[in-house]
């Protein structure tokens, strides 16, 4: 079986959605034959060979290719699929090239398998882009696809626009080995970028109101060259207590959980199963979640808090974990342990499995 993860950014991945791509296709490789198909920005396309696959990074010029709603990016990926001939094909991210190239794959008899990220992929709003991705979305509903989402809340969602099949499989995500965390410094870490709906500027004001606490409040962050961008820069080159390390590396943010974090806090408006979650309960780190609740995780077991849109509720479960050690270490080995029972990839990946084998033996039973 030849499998075609079509993506974001690859190898070099640092979202979650790309970075669980990445996971579920080291682990196909050792099954199946594996390549990729991928973007780079105003570079010239070319292919190079990492990781157990064959990548085609494809030169991805926003201006051209926003104008023509990518079709031009789509006539190139026709071309990599009609040499490489894939048994099927493994998508995550909604992007308007996904239509036709849904519409190609249909027209071939290749399985065509969705996996919605989040639950902002599948919500839209009034604005020109969002109807537009909203459309998309209805016509790609009445194509053959295969959907996968990470929580029931998604599923529910989807349910409202079709009533077309949908298997829920979570992220998965590296066993740590190293147990549940011990005392550390106070580091209160926040990953993310800076686009609104991450609301980073939430945490910041966090950090403002608890300068006189012992804490270090630690970002990681992708910035972008927008004016929202800048006013949170200059935000944090004013707080004594926040440190900005910037856009890293999965291995790296892997590793600073693992050996400096205390805590991980979340202030997204809106997640799906956020992979930094599984990072953090993988390394025994709690989570403080602002708005997201992913399968009432939070509410069902001891693996952080969930505050329902309450800041002044975050800010209070910040101190209470910073102040009571025992309560802190509790919940630091029920992370650790219901992680590895329930995401770690050798729990999760065989569902993974059988499900993208089960697509080709239904087209070659």
């Amino acid at each position: 079986m030849k499998i075609c993860f079509l993506t974001g950014l690859y190898p070099f991945s640092k979202g979650g959605a790309e970075y669980q791509a990445k996971i579920l296709s080291d682990n196909f490789s050792k099954y199946h034959e594996v390549f990729f198909i991928t973007h780079i920005l105003n570079n010239k396309s070319k292919i190079i060979n990492t990781d157990n696959a064959k990548v085609y990074n494809i030169s991805l010029n926003l201006l051209r290719d926003r104008i023509s709603l990518y079709y031009f990016y789509f006539l190139q990926v026709k071309k990599i699929l009609e040499i490489e001939k894939p048994d099927v094909i493994y998508h995550r991210v909604l992007m308007p090239y996904t239509l036709l190239i849904i519409k190609y794959a249909n027209k071939k008899n290749i399985p065509f398998v969705f996996h919605f990220a989040s639950e902002a992929s599948i919500t839209f709003g009034n604005t020109f882009f969002s109807k537009v991705r909203k459309y998309l979305f209805l016509k790609i509903l009445n194509l053959d696809v295969h959907i996968i989402v990470q929580t029931m809340k998604q599923k529910e969602i989807l349910l409202k626009y079709s009533n077309k099949k949908t298997a829920i499989l979570p992220n998965l995500f590296y066993s740590n080995s190293l147990g549940p965390k011990k005392k550390l410094e106070n580091n209160i870490v926040w990953i993310g970028k800076s686009s609104s709906i991450k609301q980073l500027n939430l945490f910041l004001d966090l950090a403002k109101r608890l300068q006189e606490y012992d804490i270090n409040f630690i970002v990681i962050a992708r910035f972008f060259e927008d004016d929202l961008s800048k006013k949170l820069l200059k935000r944090i080159d004013n707080l004594q207590n926040v440190m900005n390390l910037g856009e890293k590396h999965n291995n790296f943010i892997n590793n600073y959980l693992s050996e400096n974090a205390y805590l991980l806090v979340n202030t997204s408006k809106s997640e799906g199963f956020s992979s930094t979650f599984l990072q953090a309960w993988m390394c025994g780190v709690p989570v403080i979640s602002l708005n997201s609740n992913p399968g009432n995780i939070f509410t069902e077991n001891e693996m952080g808090l969930y505050c329902d849109n309450d800041i002044s509720r975050l800010e209070k479960g910040l101190i209470n974990f910073i102040s009571d050690e025992n309560y802190y270490n509790r919940v630091s080995k029920t992370c650790y342990s219901i992680a590895h029972e329930n995401f770690s990839v050798e729990k999760v990946f065989g569902e993974y499995k059988q499900y993208l084998e089960s697509k080709i033996q239904n087209i070659n039973p």
